[in-house]
């Protein structure tokens, strides 16, 4: 499909002809590099000058999402002649935001910590999931500091870790410790009054 653009896990499907050139029928083998899935590879007694169509399916893979493209090559050998064609197509990262989760609390000499964190953009594809978000960030005095997300690890179906074909953008939460403006409470017991 010329102009699209495909991800981590789409299925490319590659339109296939193939000609005779000879003068009397011929079988044309058709045969694809490692990944790809003919529909039909061997097509018997084809006429002179005589043309076939078959598909050919493949499934994006992180290599080739970093690679930013996937080059099919299928070979048709007919009689004597091997000929080879080429297709590249164009593939890309999955666009993903994850935030850290914001917290706040009153001051009370320990520090705060919130490790949580949310996918808040994107999609994730073809059953992948977020195994873990490092989360790091500490506030113990008034005041607030940054609650920082980093190094995602997503893993596909098999448990094999695939962060690499998404483009992960990390938001940072806030974590705020405000002042202990509550006043405490006076004892009866110790109010006087003088007349």
């Amino acid at each position: 499909s010329e102009g699209t653009t495909y991800h981590v896990g789409d299925t490319v499907t590659f339109n296939i002809t193939a000609t005779n050139i000879y003068n009397e029928a011929k079988t044309i083998t058709l045969s694809e590099i490692e990944g790809v899935t003919l529909a039909k590879a061997t097509f018997e007694n084809v006429v002179a000058g005589g043309t076939i169509e078959t598909t050919a399916t493949y499934t994006i893979t992180a290599a080739d999402v970093i690679a930013e493209s996937f080059k099919n090559t299928v070979t048709a050998a007919v009689g004597d002649i091997t000929k080879t064609a080429d297709a590249t197509v164009k593939t890309e990262k999955v666009k993903i935001t994850i935030t850290a989760e914001s917290d706040e609390k009153v001051y009370d000499a320990n520090p705060l910590t919130n490790g949580g964190w949310k996918k808040t953009a994107g999609e994730l594809v073809n059953g992948d999931t977020i195994a873990s978000v490092t989360v790091t960030g500490s506030q113990t005095l008034v005041g607030s500091s940054d609650n920082v997300p980093s190094a995602a690890v997503i893993k596909n179906t098999a448990g094999e870790e695939v962060q690499t074909a998404y483009d992960i953008t990390y938001t940072n939460g806030k974590l705020t410790v405000t002042d202990d403006t509550t006043e405490e409470p006076v004892d009866p017991s110790l109010v006087t009054t003088k007349v």
